[in-house]
Order: structure tokens, then sequence, then C-alpha cells
């Protein structure tokens, strides 16, 4: 039910860990934030979420593995525990802008309204000129025009390891068609067998559902695994390698190479030459004012995934025809890259009035413009980062 399955065999080593020293928490919190990462790019909710809770066991306050599991339980279906998930974050961190888009798109999907928008709200005073709080922000008006009886009543969703039994009842809420959920969840067992946990194998014996029953091809791959006598003749069975797993990984089965040091430097030197020439207007990044986050290299089974986390405050000025008409800041944040693309979201602010259509339309535009320059510029990193 859980997918991805072998939880227990690739992540043991940290889900049973228990540091003591502030510091070795700290690291280990670190190695399961990148885990989950890799969980959740392959859409393995229910494997990211143990990991998150893993890491609110050892780090309570920490906001944004609370907002990382609502999202987890949000694309699990479980509407109300990804908005206490979100609450908790906020709480935790008040000015984490996040936690209110996560706890608002639960209200929506709970139909809630009005505590959606309030939501949005208090994210929006972050944030202002957020393009997805004001998306969102503009969805739920249309809903709650169209929906005007519509009122805070908590509906009750499972979680993912109870979602099977109440199936029934969680169904009365509809995900959103705009937001990509995914629900890994048996709606269809009606065979009191298989409700009980048994089945009944080829040869009519009676097993374990979880038992997986080997065909003819998988017998001749695996060889005769009959217990066999051991003889005074016998030889030893080979030493296992020498694991090359961390501290928590002794099987070596999940590895991560952290490339953060390499990254924010290629990063930096990327960004300072972001620039964008139209005609006779000119803008580009005059400065890094900070450049925050990791990178990693993870392998994890054999095949390799590429993860960052970034956020950039960059100062820009913008000119035509050689004068300089209009100066600000313009922060990139939740820069990150997948196998097929790179994402981030912007804010601007202008410093001089004056400049501010130009501005509105060089800067501002999520397309072209410096924005357009800065979108190359990430695609040229996380090319970079892949062939590492």
């Amino acid at each position: 039910m859980f997918g991805g399955g072998g939880i227990g065999s690739i992540h043991d080593d940290v889900l049973n860990a228990n540091p003591v020293e502030e510091d070795a928490k700290r690291r280990l919190v670190d190695e399961i934030k990148t885990r989950a990462k890799g969980s959740i790019s392959t859409k393995n909710y229910p494997e990211a979420v143990k990991l998150y809770t893993k890491g609110i066991e050892l780090n309570v306050e920490n906001a944004v593995l609370y907002a990382n599991r609502s999202m987890c339980k949000y694309n699990l279906g479980s509407y109300n525990e990804a908005m206490s998930d979100a609450e908790l974050a906020i709480t935790s961190d008040p000015k984490y802008a996040k936690a209110y888009y996560r706890k608002a798109v639960s209200l929506i999907a709970l139909k809630d309204y009005p505590k959606a928008e309030e939501a949005l709200r208090g994210g929006l005073a972050l944030v202002p000129t957020d393009k997805d709080f004001l998306a969102q922000m503009e969805k739920v008006k249309k809903l709650s025009s169209a929906n005007p009886s519509s009122s805070s009543t908590s509906v009750t969703t499972s979680s993912p390891v109870s979602s099977q039994k109440t199936s029934k009842a969680s169904s009365s809420v509809s995900r959103p068609s705009s937001e990509n959920v995914e629900r890994d969840v048996d709606d269809d067992l009606t065979d009191s067998a298989k409700l009980r946990g048994y089945k009944k194998t080829a040869d009519g014996k009676v097993t374990t559902y979880f038992n997986t029953e080997l065909d003819e091809t998988a017998k001749k791959l695996i060889g005769d695994i009959a217990p066999k006598k051991i003889t005074p003749d016998t030889p030893p069975p080979p030493l296992p390698a020498a694991s090359k797993g961390s501290a928590w990984n002794a099987a070596g089965t999940c590895e991560t190479k952290d490339v953060t040091p390499w990254a924010t430097d290629r990063l930096k030197h990327l960004l300072e030459g972001v620039v964008s020439n139209t005609g006779e207007v000119s803008v580009w990044v005059s400065a890094v004012h900070s450049l925050e986050g990791d990178a990693q290299v993870m392998l994890n089974r054999g095949k390799k995934k590429h993860i960052m986390d970034y956020r950039a405050e960059l100062d820009w000025k913008l000119t035509k025809s050689g004068t300089e008409m209009c100066s600000g800041k313009i922060v990139v944040e939740d820069m990150t890259c997948d196998e097929d693309s790179c994402e981030f979201s912007v804010q601007v602010k202008t410093g001089e009035a004056k400049g501010s259509e130009l501005a509105k339309t060089y800067v501002k535009a999520p397309k072209g413009g410096l924005q357009g320059s800065l979108r190359k510029t990430l695609s040229t990193f996380c090319s970079e980062l892949k062939a590492k």
C-alpha cells in the first residue's frame, strides 16, 4: 500500500537512529531531508512522510519539516492532517510564507474558503507579489462566489496508514484538478480473505497475503535455495564487501554526495553575469547580496538524482539609452531542479518610482526581461549540476 516497497531496508538506518548529541541530530536531520526530497521526486509521498516524521522527532521546532510533511499529506489526500501540519509550521515560524500556502491549499481542498482566504492573506502580508499566492487568492474568491453557502465545515480525511478503512468518508472531499495530487490507496478490497490478510497459493496452501509466490522463471534465476548440511569440507562463504555507506547507511543502499561548496560558488558566478538587453533597455544583476542553500548528488539503488534548494537576494539596475532609470532588489527563492526542469519563485522590489513602468515590463514580468535571463542561467546551472 505504501508504494516504493522496502522502506525498512532502504531507510532503517536513519529511522532507527537515535543520536544524543545536538550536532549528530542536526546531521541526521539533514540526511533525512535529503532522502525525503528524493522520495518526493519519485512521488513516493508515504515514504517521505515517514522520513519527515522522524526528522520532526529530532527537531520539533523546524517549520520546514512540518510544511514539507503537510505537502506530502496533501498529495495523499489527507487534507485535515495537511492543514494541521501547516498550522504547526506557522506556530514554529510565523514568518515562513510557505506554511501559509500549505494551509490555504488544504483548506481549499476542504472547501473552507473563508479560512483559506485568511491563510492566503497571512502569506501575502509576507510576500505581497508572490504569483502562487495571488493565483490561489483569485481561485478561492471565484470558488467563494460560486459556493456562497460554504462554511467552515471540517471533513475528516484519512492518514496514509488508515486511508483504506475511511475511503468512503474521505471521498466526499474533491481534490482540485489544478493540483498535482497522487494517492496510493486500495479502495476495492472487497474479498473477505484479502481483508483477513490471507490468500491461497497455486498448490492450494493458505499463506499470508504479503507472501510472494515465485514463478518458474524467478526460481531459475534464484537457483537452489534449500537449506544444505554443512560438512567439515564445506568452504566458508565469502565475507561481504566492506560497506561504503555512511554512519547511518551501513548497507550502502542510499548515499549522498554534498556538492554545496562547488554549487554555491558556481551559482554565484553565474548570477553575477545575468543581463537582459532589449533595444534601448538594459537590465542586469548588479550584485549578489546573499545566496543560501545546498546541493547534493544522491545515489539510491544505483540510480543517480541531483537535488538543490537555493535562495538568493540580488540587486538589479535598469537603464534606457545609457541612463539609469530605476533599481531595486529581487528575491529568487525555492530554486530547485529535477530531471526535467528548473523552478523558482520571485519577489521584486523597485527602488525608484520614475522607472516603475519599465520595471513592470522588464523586471517583474515572469517571461522575458530579467526573469527570462534568470531562467536561462538556472537551466545552465542545472545542466552543470547533472553532469556531476
